[in-house]
């Protein structure tokens, strides 16, 4: 079985929009996994119902939502990457993967920045970085944000969260565009490599 990545069309800002497509098919072929890609819309009330509750859920809710949302074979077989106008400003992240989500907030986000969320968070819903792995980063006092866990121990890799000096903070993420082989640490872009769907966290859990 292979996934697919699947982009929301909705997206009003068309320089946004071609660098998430382009964000997603820097990832996909670095991932064996991933079969293609495709535009594919949720209607409006249904993405905004869904996201709002998935994310103001508990985990026990958010699994039941997304067993539900999966009981459709043509969903459980894709990544969906969600792309909202808003920050995610009142939860403290602009970005967050839950089960086969991806979800971005763009605002503030330079376009030629909004890679950064989109394939960091597409490394998350492929896998990355689980417990077992040599470079997940277990100390979670040294992180500049987001959930202190299933990170890279490589500062400069695109899994990695960890505080690093001030002015190294800019440039820290390697562009996919000019510098493509260094955007994951060699960890990080092995495992992708054999990732299977069959063994992501996220796959067994939500398949009902």
């Amino acid at each position: 079985m292979k996934l697919n990545i699947y982009l929301e069309p909705k997206l009003k800002d068309q320089d946004i929009a071609q660098e998430a497509t382009k964000s997603a098919e820097y990832f996909a072929k670095l991932c064996p996994a991933i079969g293609g890609i495709a535009i594919r819309p949720l209607c409006d009330s249904y993405k905004n119902l869904l996201i709002n509750n998935l994310v103001n859920s508990d985990v026990t809710q958010q699994v039941e939502l997304l067993q539900m949302f999966n009981k459709n074979e043509n969903n459980l077989n894709g990544i969906h990457l969600i792309g909202i106008p808003e920050k995610l400003s009142t939860h403290g992240f602009s970005a967050i993967n839950l089960g086969n989500f991806a979800i971005v907030g763009f605002a503030g986000y330079m376009p030629t920045k909004i890679y950064q969320p989109i394939i960091h968070e597409l490394g998350h819903a492929m896998g990355l970085v689980q417990q077992y792995m040599p470079n997940y980063f277990a100390d979670s006092n040294e992180l500049a944000g987001g959930d202190p866990s299933n990170h890279c121990f490589s500062p400069f890799c695109i899994m990695s969260v960890r505080n690093i000096d001030p002015e190294h903070q800019a440039s820290r993420y390697a562009d996919y565009k000019t510098n493509p082989e260094s955007v994951f640490c060699k960890d990080c872009k092995d495992y992708l490599q054999t990732a299977t769907p069959e063994e992501l966290p996220w796959y067994n859990q939500v398949k009902s």
